[in-house]
């Protein structure tokens, strides 16, 4: 299986050689990749990473002969609200192996599951916070009641940095996006004792390679993104990056491993979960009354509620003590 997986991989150079020059690719597409920048800055690799939003209709499904799904859990399920059953296409999907729970049994045997793989982690002595697009923003509701006991394991004397970009985003929602960075960089300044410095993108990426600075994204479930642009930046220059949450019951099989760049790569498993939730959100779907929405708001809060009870955060990592003497101190 994984030398078939390599050789479909290998064999598949359409992507790589005319990207923006293929079926996918339409107005609704482009506007849709602006949205999600710099989510969306490309990441080449014989594995073909693309965001769902490009598959519109079963005849986009066998344009690749492997596809990584760079989506986060919203994305993932509104993918396969749209295509329920996989039709015999011949497409191997890889989805974030933290999400696996949310693959139909139908698929099962078509997907592959993927994590991303570094150095073993060690905290620093600097942090930059970094929140994209729909990361936090659909999580928030979730998680801003519980921020201030998760940044006690990191020290607050630390010096802070913070990249928060205020971009529209493919799932509509209710809030605001501005009320909300407001409401995280409340809960940061609060922990912090040092104003935050908050960067711009380049700045972001002039940073990637110092050794003293851990990142942090703050889509601690991969609500929004399985794999953005900041994570495969920090992976180009060795950053340290804190973990996320990872779902403890994924049983598959490690297959394989594929490179990337400074100790980093992908390890690849096979879609094995014990959890089977995909079928409540399709009866949701089919009930619910706005069957032209993408991923209607009773799904998406039902969805947010299924994450904090699949995928658990990690422990913290040698912070907490330091935090606790800080403020003896």
């Amino acid at each position: 299986m994984w030398n078939e997986l390599q050789r479909r991989a290998r064999a598949n150079l359409n992507f790589l050689q005319h990207r923006w020059d293929n079926p996918l690719q339409n107005d609704y597409d482009t506007e849709l990749q602006g949205r999600l920048w710099p989510s969306s800055d490309e990441f080449y690799h014989p594995l073909n990473p693309i965001y769902s939003f490009f598959f519109r209709n079963y005849g986009h499904l066998d344009f690749y002969d492997v596809v990584l799904l760079k989506d986060g859990a919203a994305g993932i399920l509104d993918f396969f609200l749209r295509f329920p059953i996989p039709r015999k296409n011949k497409s191997l999907f890889l989805v974030p192996a933290d999400l696996t729970f949310l693959v139909p049994l139908a698929w099962r045997p078509q997907v592959r599951a993927y994590r991303l793989r570094g150095p073993k982690f060690s905290p620093t002595k600097r942090y930059l916070f970094y929140a994209l697009l729909t990361d936090t923003y659909l999580s928030w509701p979730h998680f801003k009641g519980q921020i201030q006991a998760w940044l006690q394991q990191f020290d607050p004397a630390a010096p802070v940095s913070a990249l928060f970009l205020h971009r529209s985003e493919v799932y509509d929602h209710a809030w605001s996006d501005r009320n909300i960075t407001m409401e995280a960089t409340a809960a940061l300044q609060h922990h912090f004792r040092a104003p935050i410095n908050f960067l711009t993108w380049n700045e972001t990426k002039a940073l990637a390679g110092k050794s003293d600075l851990t990142f942090v994204g703050m889509d601690l479930r991969s609500h929004g993104t399985g794999f953005c642009a900041v994570e495969s930046l920090m992976m180009s220059k060795a950053a340290h990056v804190m973990p996320r949450g990872r779902y403890g019951a994924f049983a598959g099989e490690k297959l394989g491993e594929f490179p990337l760049s400074f100790q980093h790569g992908l390890d690849v498993f096979s879609c094995e979960a014990p959890d089977q939730d995909f079928d409540r959100f399709l009866f949701e779907k089919k009930l619910s009354a706005y069957t032209s929405a993408r991923l209607p708001l009773p799904i998406k809060s039902d969805l947010m509620a299924l994450l904090t009870e699949r995928v658990q955060l990690p422990a913290p990592v040698g912070g907490s003590t330091a935090s606790a003497a800080a403020r003896a101190k």
